[in-house]
């Protein structure tokens, strides 16, 4: 481990989430501030974050329709889908919506977070790299990360955990 990475070693909370869109500079609050998460840096190089919309809606627990509705949706589509079933599935698409999470290792220089995903609840975000600006402040107890994609900048206040 390298004298960058040593300072975001622990459990953070998230504090504070903002969205700016880079051509309006409109800013919001992401999931409308309804959100919860942690990132956890281990001594051994490792990352996982998670965060989530506290709105999602519950989902059934119910393995036999969801492998049903699995294998239906991957053969036909939505498309095909009764009422009951769309009804079944609504909650599972606004739960994987309303969350983003992603694991791997990290590394550090003296502005830059590198977070090297080997999974992640995006496939599309899995086996990449997502580097984040960061500063620390309040004696190395409050992260900012931030990053630029897609014409949006993501700022994350993070509150280290204790």
């Amino acid at each position: 481990m390298n004298e960058k990475q040593k300072p975001f070693v622990g459990v953070w909370e998230i504090s504070d989430w903002t969205v700016t869109n880079l051509d309006s500079g409109e800013v919001v609050q992401f999931f409308d501030g309804e959100y919860a998460g942690n990132i956890i840096y281990t001594d051994t190089g490792w990352v996982s974050a998670s965060l989530m919309d506290k709105r999602r809606p519950e989902v059934s627990n119910d393995r036999a329709m969801r492998y049903k509705m699995g294998d239906k949706v991957s053969s036909s589509g939505c498309g095909g889908l009764s009422d009951e079933e769309y009804e079944y599935l609504t909650p599972f698409i606004l739960s994987a919506f309303g969350y983003v999470g992603y694991m791997g290792t990290f590394d550090a220089d003296d502005d830059t977070v590198y977070h090297k995903t080997t999974s992640a609840g995006r496939p599309n975000h899995a086996g990449i790299t997502l580097p984040r600006l960061y500063e620390f402040s309040d004696s190395g107890n409050r992260l900012k990360l931030w990053a630029d994609a897609f014409g949006f900048r993501d700022t994350l206040l993070w509150t280290r955990v204790n």
